[in-house]
């Protein structure tokens, strides 16, 4: 993983689906993802300018947990899974 990337495990009373949950959101930084897919694939967050602010390839756990880098605002979380599928939702950054 990389150095902003680790395993989590997601808590018992989390909204799952069968793409991806994204926890706490709105965050103030750290954020958690779950992936009911094996969570294999890419995560590319960008900012509303179109800016990719973080790539982390090659995620092989269904559970890891990143920190948003920039300031607070809207971002854009797209994981692009190994099969080719892609889950895309909004990430809210708030200050602490």
């Amino acid at each position: 993983y990389g150095p902003n990337i680790s395993l989590i495990n997601p808590p018992n009373n989390t909204y799952r689906n069968n793409k991806l949950v994204v926890y706490p959101n709105p965050t103030t930084g750290k954020t958690n993802f779950y992936s009911g897919q094996g969570g294999k694939g890419e995560l590319i967050i960008n900012n509303l300018q179109g800016q990719v602010i973080a790539n982390h390839i090659n995620i092989s756990s269904g559970f890891f947990s990143i920190d948003i880098p920039g300031p607070p605002g809207i971002y854009v979380a797209s994981f692009k899974y190994a099969d080719g599928g892609l889950f895309v939702t909004k990430i809210v950054k708030q200050d602490f």
